[in-house]
Order: C-alpha cells, then structure tokens, then sequence
C-alpha cells in the first residue's frame, strides 16, 4: 500500500469505473465528475461503486477508495472497507463509512473514529475542517456544525439548524457559508463565523414552510456552485443567478 504521506490537501475525485460489485452495485461515477490532483504524482478516487440503494430506498452510494497513478492504473488505499465520501489533508485521508462513521486513517497512526451520524467528508484545510453531524435528538433533528482543529480536538459551532449541507469555506479562511433550514423554515445561504461561532442568515430567512415564498432565492445544489469574489459570493441555481454579502 501507498504511504499516505505522499498526499497534499486536496478534494475527493471520482474514476470512472463499471465494475460491477456486491448485490444492487452500478457502474462508477461519470466522466464528468471533477478530479482535484492531489500531490505530484497521485490522486484519491472513488473507484467503483460497490452498492446502491435499490429503486425507491434511502441510501447514499458506497465506494472502494484507492489512488490513481498518472499512468491511469489503480492502487487499493487497504482500508479494507467502502466509503461513501471522503477527502485528503496532507498525510491523513477523511472517510465516511457505511455506518455514517467519521474516519481518521493516518499513514502511521491507523484509523481513528472521529465522530457517528455523519453523512459527508469535511470540507477545509490542514488548519481546520468543517463536518455536519445528524443529531436525532428527543424534541427533533439537528444539524450540528463541528470544527476539527490541527489538534485532532473538535469543537461544536452551530446546533440550530435542522439540515445543513453545500458547506464551502470563504478565501479569508474565517467564514463558512452553507445550505440550511431552521425548523419549519425554508433552507437558504447560512454563514458561520469560525472564531465566533455566530451564525447569519442571508436568504430566505423570513420565508415558512406552507406559507407564500415571497422572494424566495434558490440555493445552490452543491458547495461547487459558489465563486467568492471579495466579500460577495454567487452561484447560479435553477437559471437563477444570486448573490449576496457573506460579510
């Protein structure tokens, strides 16, 4: 196996890969699917897709993980199991698992659980990451906005949202815009302060579910969308283009 230390910070890729797998497996990712380089020379990939939810079912798909070399050939990462997502930060590999578990596997030091109920890699860098955790609470469901720190210690930030996703951190590397809802409410453009912990709406902040959307904005459909541009950020969603202050 690879040593893990020839990473840098980079985003997941995804190959394309039709091998098939174990019971209700499909074909890999398209071509179209955007592959970040991560270090000189290789870059970590969901290979094939080993199981998808079977028609009308819950279930993100899960995925071998391994490297790519630049002659386009595959090389196990030796996790021994699927992911669902994952990302690379210098020498340690972030993975969700099949049991929503958060994985720390480090070259030296193996595979740590970071936390449970987690449905997506962290987004950032070596200094910190950000990651959702599902909180299914006894009075009801919350999102719960963690940051990793370059100590290995995590640290709540935000737990009043019900859902939260598309999280993308601003270039001054202190905000963190993101998709959600408070309860009842309608999901729109959140920005969280990392050294604060405040939290700001900036869309469709008044707007209630069964109620009028008056000036409703659609959000984007992935932290992809968003283009910084000074104390602005835009997107464009459902042939709408939006922007707005984040700061």
């Amino acid at each position: 196996m690879r040593t893990l230390a020839a990473l840098t910070i980079g985003m997941l890729a995804c190959a394309p890969q039709g091998a098939q797998g174990a019971q209700g497996a499909q074909s890999g990712p398209d071509r179209g699917e955007r592959a970040e380089p991560l270090g000189a020379a290789h870059e970590l990939v969901l290979r094939s897709r080993v199981w998808s939810a079977p028609s009308g079912a819950d279930g993100a798909p899960l995925y071998t993980l391994a490297w790519r070399r630049p002659d386009g050939s595959f090389e196990d990462v030796g996790l021994g199991h699927p992911v669902r997502s994952a990302t690379a930060v210098a020498d340690t590999i972030f993975a969700v698992d099949a049991h929503d578990r958060l994985l720390r596997v480090h070259a030296t030091e193996g595979v740590d659980v970071i936390a449970d109920q987690v449905l997506v890699a962290p987004t950032g860098d070596a200094q910190q990451l950000a990651f959702v955790r599902r909180d299914e609470g006894p009075s009801r469901l919350r999102a719960q906005l963690h940051l990793l720190r370059d100590d290995g210690q995590t640290a709540l930030l935000d737990d009043e949202l019900q859902s939260l996703g598309a999280l993308a951190w601003a270039p001054d590397h202190q905000h963190l815009v993101g998709v959600g809802a408070l309860p009842g409410g309608v999901a729109g453009l959140h920005v969280f302060d990392a050294r604060t912990g405040a939290r700001r709406c900036l869309t469709n902040c008044e707007l209630r579910v069964g109620q009028p959307w008056h000036g409703f904005v659609p959000s984007p459909g992935s932290a992809r969308a968003y283009r910084f541009e000074g104390e602005v950020v835009r997107w464009d969603a459902e042939g709408t283009a939006a922007e707005v202050r984040y700061r």
